[in-house]
């Protein structure tokens, strides 16, 4: 799990005469910085996808590609409306730009026990990626928006009667997709797809919320030895001992009162926190770029 020191945090600390977190090996820090300067020469545009993917039937046809007919079930302070049918369940708020679906049953966990589930079939992990990627496009998100694709085998292992563990069993595919603005991430925005051992769709839990028409701040004037300096300052108020870390660029979103997100660039320093010569949690600061629009 990351810590996150906020800006407002280290502003404060850069107020006091003398500093509380002052890293005297600060000038020898080495900052990575070779995503920051591919990122800067990016040009950022924005291709909003349409509030009509969430509504129900576009995310029963064009994701869950289902004839399913999903029913209203109930809501929850009018915001988050359930829905169900034959087949599928789903959680939908879409003044947050979420939902949540699962199929009503599922082939891994039908298998019953892990010498059934040996006998399903193995679905290929590039066929399964691609196949998460080709739904989350035809729902509606623009390829401007699709960023690193991370995919994850979830195995599980059984206890023989002798009390061994056996060897582990593939149970399920997840697809981990993360939103970015012609590279740049935008944090918090994701989609998890997970698919059963023979491949057949499960479950998504998707937070992709509509971005605004107007309103961001998408770019900075800094130059990249200017980020990186103001970087290596907020990593010292840290008092973290440490040679290596690096700095790239973020989006942060805003929900404002429509319901759509507002993006404000910043750039993030990541380190891991060094104790006892022993590599501990990751740490991320933020670091203010001046981002204009």
């Amino acid at each position: 799990m990351s810590r996150i020191i906020s800006a407002s945090i280290l502003a404060a600390l850069a107020l006091q005469a003398t500093p509380l977190y002052a890293n005297p090996n600060a000038s020898a820090l080495f900052i990575d910085a070779s995503a920051l300067e591919t990122q800067l020469s990016a040009q950022v545009d924005l291709s909003p996808m349409n509030w009509n993917a969430f509504e129900p039937t576009a995310i029963a046809e064009s994701f869950l590609r289902t004839e399913d007919s999903l029913t209203r079930r109930g809501t929850l302070a009018n915001r988050r409306v359930y829905l169900s049918g034959a087949e599928w369940w789903v959680e939908l708020n879409s003044e947050k730009g979420s939902f949540v679906a699962e199929r009503q049953e599922s082939t891994s966990n039908a298998a019953g026990s892990l010498e059934a589930l040996s006998l399903l079939p193995v679905a290929n992990r590039e066929d399964v990626q691609a196949d998460a990627v080709n739904r989350l496009l035809d729902w509606g998100i623009p390829h401007e928006e699709a960023g690193m694709i991370l995919p994850r085998a979830i195995n599980v292992a059984g206890v023989s009667e002798d009390g061994e563990v056996t060897e582990d069993l593939l149970h399920s595919h997840k697809i981990f997709a993360f939103r970015a603005i012609d590279g740049i991430r935008v944090e918090g925005h994701r989609a998890v797809l997970t698919y059963n051992r023979d491949g057949s769709f499960q479950r998504a839990r998707v937070h992709w919320p509509v971005l605004a028409a107007e309103g961001h701040r998408l770019r900075t004037e800094l130059s990249t030895q200017e980020i990186v300096e103001r970087a290596r300052l907020a990593i010292s108020r840290t008092g973290a001992p440490l040679e290596v870390a690096s700095v790239q660029l973020t989006f942060e979103p805003n929900l404002n009162t429509e319901g759509e997100v507002t993006l404000t660039l910043k750039a993030q320093a990541s380190f891991d926190e060094l104790s006892n010569n022993q590599i501990g949690e990751r740490i991320v600061v933020d670091v203010d770029v001046n981002a204009i629009r």
